[in-house]
């Protein structure tokens, strides 16, 4: 039971790093990259389709995408998911492609962006810390209902400890990378 719980503990950790490091992707930088697009949602027949399943997308230059529509008809539709999704982006329309360039980035903005990067993997670390201390309740009771003993959960908690720090690393080294590309 106990290496259910340790095991069980480490997936939801290393779903929260993924969740950390797809929310971080969120974040506009000084590069462009097909990530940042991975959110937005195009109403295509009446359905919202993922946008790269409507275009192709190239990436020129580090502040430039192009992005040219696969059905020419839905070039106002992918425009209009574009200007809604909240990406702090230029778009131009030519009637053919789509052009998505990054604004420069003041060092105002710069210090904005990267305080939201700290607040989001520090809320990933709190949520890191949770799954570990949920656990570590679930051992104590196991001990307690005599399904597990002491020395089974002692080793579990330290189990878990160590896997919370990796994961905790694992979030740092996103965030040090994501500050980077900010500079």
């Amino acid at each position: 039971m106990t290496e259910e719980t340790v095991f069980e503990a480490e997936n939801a950790m290393d779903g929260a790093v993924v969740q950390a490091e797809e929310a971080l992707d969120k974040v506009p930088s000084v590069r462009v990259t097909t990530k940042m697009f991975a959110s937005v949602k195009v109403e295509a027949s009446g359905v919202p389709t993922p946008l790269a399943q409507m275009v192709t997308i190239t990436v020129p230059t580090p502040r430039l995408a192009i992005l040219v529509p696969l059905e020419h008809s839905s070039l106002g539709s992918i425009e209009n998911a574009l200007r809604a999704s909240g990406l702090d982006v230029e778009i131009t329309n030519d009637g053919s492609i789509i052009r998505v360039a990054l604004r420069t980035l003041t060092d105002e903005r710069r210090r904005e962006l990267t305080t939201l990067l700290e607040a989001t993997a520090e809320e990933h670390r709190t949520l890191v810390r949770g799954i570990e201390s949920k656990a570590k309740l679930v051992l104590d009771q196991l001990v307690a209902d005599g399904e597990a003993s002491a020395e089974e959960a002692t080793h579990a908690h330290k189990d878990l400890e160590g896997t919370t720090q990796q994961r905790i690393a694992a979030l740092d080294a996103l965030l040090g990378h994501r500050k980077a590309a900010l500079t």
